[in-house]
């Protein structure tokens, strides 16, 4: 008679713990991967479109306010050596970038100017999961056509009893 312990199939226990042992390795080895490249891309996304509103709002500037018709009106806009995803190509950048180019510009200036908080999703990543700065690109666009009018304080200085921060001197 053998004097290795086995479970109810059979199976060695040493070589059910050892199995056991490599599946959570590999599930900590891929998730760790996961987490790397995710947090990577985020903050690579986040910079497309901070570049992308960028763009956006020079192309605006130089063409009387005219929404864009597609990424072949923003290419000459794009400069890879001083962007804010420097040695993304125009073409990386338009991958990791989607931009209503249908928006009605006119109904986007007269959305900025009635509120003070961003009402529309314009420009903002390809990615369900793109992480973007505070305010996001939506807010470029928002602040470029309520030039000269105060903006919203962002949601963070805002306390949960409602009204702005007063900072006193």
């Amino acid at each position: 008679m053998s004097s290795t312990k086995t479970n109810r199939r059979g199976i060695p226990w040493l070589t059910f713990v050892l199995v056991g042992l490599f599946v959570l390795l590999g599930l900590a080895v891929a998730g760790k991967l996961t987490w790397d490249a995710t947090f990577d891309s985020s903050i690579d996304s986040a910079y497309a479109q901070w570049e992308a509103g960028d763009v956006l709002i020079n192309y605006l500037e130089t063409h009387d306010d005219q929404w864009p018709r597609s990424w072949d009106d923003l290419e000459p806009h794009y400069d890879p050596d001083h962007s804010m995803v420097a040695g993304w190509s125009f073409a990386e950048l338009r991958a990791a970038i989607r931009i209503d180019f249908d928006a009605d510009v006119d109904a986007l200036k007269a959305a900025s100017l009635a509120s003070d908080l961003v009402t529309f999703d314009v420009i903002g990543g390809s990615s369900f999961f793109a992480a973007q700065f505070e305010g996001g690109p939506n807010q470029v666009v928002h602040a470029y056509f309520r030039r000269g009018l105060p903006l919203a304080p962002s949601p963070a200085s805002v306390p949960k009893s409602g009204g702005p921060t007063v900072i006193s001197k």
